[in-house]
Order: C-alpha cells, then structure tokens, then sequence
C-alpha cells in the first residue's frame, strides 16, 4: 500500500480502501465532523514522506 517511490498512488490507495468502510464513515463523519481514521493515516502518509517516521499526527 505505501510506496515512498509514488506517494500520490499511495494516497488514492489510502483513499479507496477507507471507501469500503461506509459504517465507519458515517459514524465518524458524526462523531468528529470528519472521516478520522482516513485522515490520520493520510496525515501520517505525509509525515513518512517527510522523512518524520516519528511524528504524533494528532487528529
């Protein structure tokens, strides 16, 4: 899923898998206005190519 040689294929590969989850979605979307998880791990995607593997993404 994660390939530091093209991280926009990455994203998009982020993207859909958390597409197949409309529950999850849906309940997040309610609790925090927000797809939480899909956006942490994007967040953390961007972090690892920064080269911060370490970084607390905070959500």
């Amino acid at each position: 899923m994660f390939n530091p040689t093209d991280p926009a294929q990455s994203r998009d590969d982020i993207r859909y898998i958390f597409s197949t989850f409309p529950i999850v979605e849906r309940e997040e979307t309610a609790k925090y206005g927000r797809y939480r998880s899909r956006d942490l791990t994007l967040a953390w995607i961007n972090a690892l190519m920064a080269g911060q593997p370490d970084t607390e993404v905070e959500g």
